[in-house]
């Protein structure tokens, strides 16, 4: 396994930082010693030891933050909620925050007199569509679909930085921790709801969080990734064996399960593109490279999910 920052004292600015993932892996770098700026919408005071907030609105030609580009490593996060309803209006808000936030970022870099090393940027196995039974690696097309294009789009904003610096796009699977997807998934189970149809057998593809930080620290010491990267565990599971995983862990019991119709007319094309869609995503570039995955099993997964946030 590559070199990681612990200890290292390298600077890091993180947009996203306050949200779900980013909170958890700007913990993960101070607790090992780097120094952390937070690009943030709201004015922020830090009290704690190696860690900076600077204000920004996200926007291209918008507040100046070239300054915080003077770092070793860039991490971009940003991006607004998937979880409302598709209108037009609500399209338009998605693809605007992800490639506007990204562009602002490349263009700071542009003007930054010290250029970063590294540029991680997020990205989703949306890049990919609906695939079916297809097992799918980083060297797969985009498929077809909104968000398809939105993560073509956004990857295609931040790789205009790679003759800056090296480049990483994340695309991420389903996010296991304290938040997210699961946090919602959860609320369901409670009143005995799974969002998935009864006979439904499509791929889920997903990552523990802290396998997810891990492999952002992997990234920046290993010199030899470059481009997409799939950010998912080794074994994608089928919609039942997820929904079991959960409820192992928490005890829960669904007693409904949401027919496609009905999620189809809840939600329209979110609930066709993200609950029914199946996605049989591997990490076959994480692999190639060395890092080795803490949370394989779903099970396992979600046992230590349910006991760190019960």
């Amino acid at each position: 396994m590559a070199a990681t920052p612990r200890g290292e004292d390298i600077k890091i600015t993180v947009a996203g930082g306050t949200g779900f993932i980013g909170s958890k892996i700007v913990k993960k770098l101070l607790d090992s010693g780097n120094q952390v700026v937070v690009l943030t919408r709201k004015a922020r005071k830090s009290g704690i030891k190696n860690l900076e907030y600077l204000k920004w609105d996200a926007k291209p030609k918008g507040l100046d933050i070239s300054s915080a580009m003077d770092a070793d490593v860039v991490i971009n996060l940003g991006g607004g909620s998937l979880v409302k309803r598709w209108t037009k209006e609500e399209k338009k808000r998605i693809v605007e925050s992800r490639i506007d936030s990204t562009r602002a970022i490349v263009e700071a870099i542009a003007k930054s007199e010290r250029k970063p090393k590294l540029l991680i940027n997020a990205s989703a196995i949306g890049y990919y569509g609906d695939r079916g039974e297809k097992e799918i690696a980083e060297t797969e097309n985009a498929g077809k679909g909104f968000l398809a294009g939105v993560c073509k789009k956004w990857e295609r904003e931040a790789n205009k930085a790679g003759k800056q610096t090296r480049v990483c796009t994340l695309r991420t699977g389903t996010v296991l921790g304290d938040g997210g997807f699961l946090k919602m998934l959860r609320i369901m189970l409670s009143f005995g709801i799974s969002p998935y149809p009864s006979k439904s057998r499509q791929w889920i593809s997903w990552i523990h969080i802290d396998d997810l930080v891990e492999l952002m620290i992997f990234i920046i010491g290993d010199k030899r990734v470059n481009g997409a990267v799939n950010a998912v565990s080794p074994n994608p599971v089928r919609s039942g064996a997820f929904i079991r995983a959960v409820e192992k862990a928490t005890g829960s019991r669904h007693l409904i399960s949401m027919p496609a119709i009905v999620s189809k007319i809840a939600a329209g094309e979110l609930a066709e593109e993200i609950l029914l869609s199946s996605q049989r995503v591997v990490p076959e570039k994480a692999a190639r490279h060395g890092f080795g995955f803490s949370y394989g099993d779903i099970n396992r997964a979600m046992k230590d999910i349910a006991n760190s946030c019960p």
